[in-house]
């Protein structure tokens, strides 16, 4: 799904917000943020290390479809003066 949004991967830091919506509890949130960061090299970005800022939830909606939610923004860094 990624594919369309990015006609090519970001180059520098990024950060990633990931919020999986499961209908009941269970699974474990840094393999849900693994897969998905493996999933997106070469399409978000070069290489999973640009994630340099991570937020990450899993939110527990009984009676809802399960989904993914992410947003991933370029890093910008400030220069210091001399």
């Amino acid at each position: 799904m990624a594919r369309p949004v990015f006609k090519e991967p970001y180059l520098g830091p990024v950060s990633l917000q990931v919020q999986v919506y499961l209908s009941l509890p269970g699974g474990d949130l840094d393999n849900y943020v693994k897969s998905i960061q493996d999933g997106l090299n070469g399409i978000a970005w070069r290489d999973d290390r640009q994630v340099e800022k991570l937020v990450a939830d899993v939110l527990v909606r009984r009676g809802q479809k399960e989904r993914v939610e992410i947003i991933i923004n370029r890093l910008i860094l400030a220069r210091k003066s001399i």
